[in-house]
């Protein structure tokens, strides 16, 4: 029978698979902490024999003789919990340790006077630190502790008999396990609670998960569809411009082109959003003129900075030398910064794109008498 019982429905979290994520938490933490306790238990329990040799030296081998047999019991449930058979072998060969250990105290308090015999505190000790370390379930905790006590109590009534001198350490018993079953209980609510927290938050970061990649079809249909009618308008303006070999309508046409170009281009960056967000995207590097590429922006916003009543100027952009760089990326900040200048400028003000060139690299800005 598994000493991990599921809960009462109405107590368990409504969360898909929680009993089983609880129960297999439950067993690893289980065998990881019964090896730990089995392992501490067996130096422990025989280290106590000091106290047998200042207390009682005159029973000290009898007593060694009783520790040494719980501490074989000790060594072969470590052997079964670190075996491949230790989610199955933990939880009943850890309590019969912890029985064993009950046993051995109640069996040597029973040589030093039964129930007046202060060796039963030994029993609160094995109480306190199986109760508190090991994660049972509560059924499994009850039996154990009644099972403590009742080693402790057959052992000495076969051996003494009742007596008025077993009330004080039955009561301290007694009480030790009912505020160890009440820790248990309390540990036992704990993690089912953390459990449950941290199950909806991997729920909603698997939800999350799904509204980012869908966000991310959606930008990547988004741009298709955006992409298509751009190129097609294209070829139009291309052949409108092969007409006009000059005057302001080839001037007018120029910029059409020349912002039907940039506009493709920041439909493409929403494909680079949908690269970016799953790590496929990569700088693309090529030979390049900076300031060119700056002229050629700011030649294109020149109409609708006119329009807006804008003085638009460009600064030592002819010095700026050939150079290695991404041009597509590039250009996009630099329109976008372009843009919230002519933006945010007020009518009569000045838009001034200016590069500088140092031994450090090449450096572009875009100034304005906006706030």
């Amino acid at each position: 029978m598994s000493l991990w019982p599921a809960p009462r429905a109405e107590r368990a979290p409504r969360l898909p698979g929680f009993e089983e994520a609880y129960r297999r938490e439950s067993e690893d933490l289980f065998v990881e902490r019964a090896r730990f306790l089995l392992r501490a238990a067996l130096v422990l329990y025989l280290a106590f024999w000091i106290l047998d040799l200042l207390v009682v030296w005159e029973l000290a081998l009898p007593f060694l003789a009783i520790r040494a047999g719980v501490a074989l019991i000790y060594l072969l449930a470590l052997a079964a919990v670190s075996s491949r058979f230790a989610r199955r072998a933990a939880p009943p060969l850890v309590m019969a340790g912890a029985v064993a250990s009950a046993a051995g105290i109640s069996l040597m308090a029973s040589l030093l006077g039964g129930f007046s015999s202060n060796y039963f505190a030994g029993n609160l000790i094995v109480l306190f630190v199986i109760g508190f370390f090991i994660p049972w379930e509560l059924g499994a905790a009850v039996v154990l502790f009644v099972l403590i006590i009742a080693s402790y109590l057959g052992i000495n009534l076969a051996v003494h008999g009742p007596s008025r001198e077993m009330v004080a350490p039955l009561f301290f018993l007694t009480g030790s396990a009912v505020f160890t079953f009440l820790a248990v209980l309390s540990s036992r609510r704990t993690r089912r609670r953390d459990l449950s927290l941290r199950l909806r938050l991997e729920k909603a970061n698997e939800e999350l998960k799904e509204v980012d990649e869908a966000k991310t079809r959606f930008f990547a249909n988004v741009s298709h569809e955006l992409r298509t009618p751009l190129t097609l308008l294209l070829g139009p303006l291309e052949t409108l411009l092969a007409s006009e070999s000059e005057g302001e309508k080839r001037l007018v046409l120029e910029s059409m082109s020349v912002n039907a170009r940039r506009l493709l281009r920041q439909v493409d960056a929403l494909l680079d959003v949908a690269k970016l967000e799953s790590g496929r995207l990569r700088l693309e590097p090529a030979s390049g003129n900076l300031g060119r590429l700056l002229a050629e922006l700011a030649a294109a916003a020149s109409p609708h900075a006119e329009h807006l009543g804008l003085h638009l100027v460009t600064e030592r952009l002819d010095e700026v030398p050939d150079s290695t760089f991404d041009p597509r990326k590039v250009e996009i900040i630099a329109a976008n910064l372009l843009s919230n200048a002519l933006k945010f400028t007020p009518p009569g003000g000045t838009v001034t794109v200016r590069a500088e060139t140092d031994r450090d690299g090449i450096a572009f800005e875009v100034e304005d008498d906006g706030p």
